[in-house]
């Protein structure tokens, strides 16, 4: 079994026990539920739109959170892929946590302001590394469909600074990861 088929099998798994309904009129209407929203058989779409509330714009130590969060990814499965490297099944779950976090990632790509804190936070030389050594290719796949949302021309003509910081590093960092693996 790969990462592909645990992320199928888990979102499967969630669709089957996370779908609610509500009533909407006399239609029943199929939704995820969300802890912050309490619904009932009579709520109306209008009513919970307005208790979710707008999104948080990610801020600073949200982008430090991240960066702390897949830390702790990378050493768990660089853990148990020492410990248990005859038996993939065993550190699996490790990498799909990996693989959805760098995912999950791409929202930085809303932020541009905040490339500099992920700059100066090691974001880069952290995920070059995974580059360069990494033997999963799905965590591969995903270090450079992150890079490609970050360095995205929309954004650059949004905000060309925080780009830059973020292209500067990466070119002294890639430099300085091949020739330090090599």
């Amino acid at each position: 079994m790969d990462v592909e088929d645990l992320l199928k099998k888990r979102k499967r798994e969630n669709e089957e026990q996370d779908v609610g309904q509500f009533a909407h009129g006399n239609e029943v209407v199929f939704a995820k539920p969300n802890p912050k929203v309490q619904v009932t058989r009579q709520s109306n779409v209008d009513d919970i739109v307005d208790q979710l509330g707008a999104a948080k714009p990610m801020d600073a130590n949200d982008v430090k959170i991240m960066m702390i969060t897949l830390d702790k990814r990378i050493a768990k499965n660089q853990e148990l892929r020492v410990k248990f490297a005859d038996d993939p099944q065993k550190f699996m779950e490790s990498e799909l946590e990996l693989h959805e976090h760098l995912e999950e990632m791409t929202a930085l790509a809303a932020s541009p302001e905040l490339f500099p804190n992920f700059v100066r936070l090691g974001a880069v030389p952290q995920l070059l590394q995974l580059l360069i050594s990494h033997e999963n290719v799905d965590v591969l796949v995903d270090v450079v469909n992150l890079f490609n949302e970050l360095l995205d021309a929309e954004t650059y003509i949004e905000n060309p600074e925080s780009v830059d910081v973020l292209v500067t590093a990466l070119v002294r960092d890639c430099f300085t990861s091949f020739l330090t693996h090599r």
